[in-house]
């Protein structure tokens, strides 16, 4: 259990970096500090706090965020959040002080996310049309460049933009390097799901060969890595190179792993709600329907830990650079933030109100 209590700062006008050396220092606990931004609910508010952890110091961030949550951090500790006005979203840019409104237009926002030189790309949805901005700290560049659906974008290491598009009448997988525009799919298919690996290779769902399969691209070639005849999704790379994704087998789902040679399975009867998500040190959460209450568990290359308490129902695992787990898990009457340290589980929000969408910031 978290042993000091929470308080909440009012010193908004501190750059954020600023505020957490100095609650570090006062705290001694500077190279150990972790940020975990959440959204709190209740009938009165949806509020997004960011807790600094282990010391417990609570800041308030905003209110009216929206219930899609659509939370991210930057490298540098910049907090992109989608606060709801009632007639459309608005995305915010929070660094500590007032937050900066980046997408002022009213309309539905969501899936922010940060390139690793900090400039941050969303989807805007209009009617029918969904297209891609960039935010590169001054101004908005249209990255889609046309009225059709496009999907939310998804960061390489090396700062391309992956994302789904529907403007050839069908979903396939588009690359922007800056300005170009790149069909990677080149199929008649229906391509869903990129995912970048660190060196730079792309992943992604297609049917093209009657049932969804994971595909690799290397910026050349695109090769089935799965070749199975079930539909398979959802793929997500570890940091050493391996692709973890989902396998719908008859009524249920099975998480497998590929490692480069060939796919070992993880998991099975799963249930529909498995969100995978790799630790830095190659480790694999997952989430799983025991006996109808949804845990949290990790898988370490050898075993199965399950990590969530008996009888509470788990969602959204996130992992944070010093390979501590947090995800919302309902208890005593209300969803709470937990994390697990590889040894022990801590409710580190204890509140009464429901807790929901934990994202982690550690500092460089």
């Amino acid at each position: 259990m978290v042993t000091r209590s929470l308080f909440i700062l009012s010193l908004l006008h501190l750059p954020l970096l600023i505020l957490l050396v100095l609650t570090a220092c006062l705290w001694g606990q500077a190279s150990h500090n972790a940020v975990l931004a959440y959204i709190s609910s209740t009938s009165e508010c949806n509020c997004l706090y960011a807790l600094s952890l282990p010391h417990g110091i609570r800041l308030y961030v905003s209110d009216r965020i929206a219930p899609s949550g659509g939370i991210a951090w930057s490298r540098d500790g910049r907090l992109a959040f989608i606060a709801d006005h009632g007639n459309g979203d608005s995305l915010y840019v929070w660094d500590g002080g007032t937050p900066i409104n980046v997408a002022p237009e009213r309309a539905f926002v969501s899936s922010p996310a940060w390139s690793a030189d900090g400039r941050l790309a969303f989807l805007q949805t209009y009617d029918d049309s969904g297209q891609i901005f960039l935010w590169d700290g001054q101004q908005l560049i249209n990255v889609s460049g046309n009225s059709r659906m496009d999907g939310p974008p998804v960061w390489s290491a090396d700062g391309r933009l992956a994302f789904r598009s529907s403007r050839t009448g069908r979903p396939d997988i588009f690359v922007w390097d800056r300005g170009t525009l790149t069909n990677i799919s080149q199929s008649p298919a229906f391509d869903i799901s990129p995912a970048w690996s660190i060196d730079g290779r792309l992943a992604f769902a297609s049917d093209r060969d009657r049932n969804f399969e994971i595909y690799v691209w290397d910026g050349r070639t695109l090769t089935n890595i799965s070749r199975s005849p079930n539909d398979e999704e959802s793929p997500v790379w570890s940091a050493d190179g391996r692709l973890a994704f989902t396998r719908r087998v008859d009524s249920e789902t099975e998480i497998v792993v590929w490692d480069g040679t060939g796919v070992t399975l993880i998991a099975q009867d799963v249930g529909s709600e498995s969100r995978l998500a790799w630790s830095a040190d190659g480790r694999l959460a997952y989430l799983s329907n025991e006996n109808g209450i949804i845990h949290s568990y990790v898988w370490d290359s050898s075993s199965i830990r399950r990590v969530s308490a008996a009888m509470t129902s788990a969602s959204a695992p996130a992992w944070n650079a010093d390979g501590k787990l947090a995800f919302r898990s309902y208890f005593d009457g209300s969803y709470e933030i937990f994390v697990w340290d590889g040894a022990a589980l801590t409710n580190v929000t204890h509140s009464a109100d429901d807790e929901l969408a934990p994202v982690w910031w550690t500092p460089p």
